[in-house]
């Protein structure tokens, strides 16, 4: 058996060594760590497997088609970039997930998490308050929020992972969203966030 890492949501956020993990193969895309998007790559060791696309024998065999030589060359700039600061942006993401959290106060929540995760997503829900109706009042206020994975994008069946977590019937599924962080994001906006969703659930709960 080959193993395969789907390494899109980690590539760039933490330190990944194929050789001393065992990795046969694992795949990357570059908009998650600031790239151009459209652009990932493979990392495979030197095995043969069968060509999805058959064509020219650029790519090592492995892929025909023209490359975008100019994505690529923005890709590995924006890894290298990434690499170089790796530690301190994950310190800065790690502050603004704890500036979240305490700048809630006292507002009664739940994480939907376990250890050990990154801090680059929290997946979080307020109970009694549904999850589109808080999307769509950040949303006009400016604030970018999801109640799933892009991989998701358009459903508008509850997310199977919670489904499998605390079934099928559990308040979570209509409650739960998704925080996205960047090394990008301030502390500010995050205050500013935590400040919005204060005046949410304030006219929600009629406090």
């Amino acid at each position: 058996a080959k193993f395969h890492v789907d390494a899109v949501q980690a590539m760039g956020k933490i330190p990944i060594y194929p050789e001393e993990l065992g990795i046969d193969f694992l795949s990357a895309s570059a908009h998650k760590f600031h790239g151009p998007k459209g652009t990932g790559f493979l990392y495979a060791k030197d095995f043969h497997f069968d060509n999805l696309l058959h064509g020219g024998s650029q790519e090592d065999k492995k892929r025909a088609g023209t490359e975008n030589i100019i994505s690529i060359a923005g890709m590995a700039t924006a890894l290298e970039n990434n690499i170089e600061h790796i530690a301190e942006n994950f310190s800065h993401i790690q502050e603004l997930r704890y500036e979240l959290l305490q700048g809630l106060g006292t507002i009664d929540y739940y994480l939907n998490e376990q250890e050990p995760h990154l801090p680059h997503v929290v997946n979080m829900g307020f109970p009694g308050q549904a999850n589109d109706i808080l999307l769509m009042k950040l949303d006009m206020a400016g604030i970018s929020v999801s109640t799933g994975s892009a991989c998701t994008a358009g459903a508008i069946e509850p997310s199977h992972v919670l489904s499998a977590f605390y079934g099928e019937t559990s308040p979570r599924l209509k409650e739960s969203f998704r925080i996205s962080f960047s090394d990008q994001n301030t502390i500010q906006e995050i205050h500013i966030l935590t400040k919005k969703l204060k005046e949410i659930l304030g006219e929600t709960h009629g406090l």
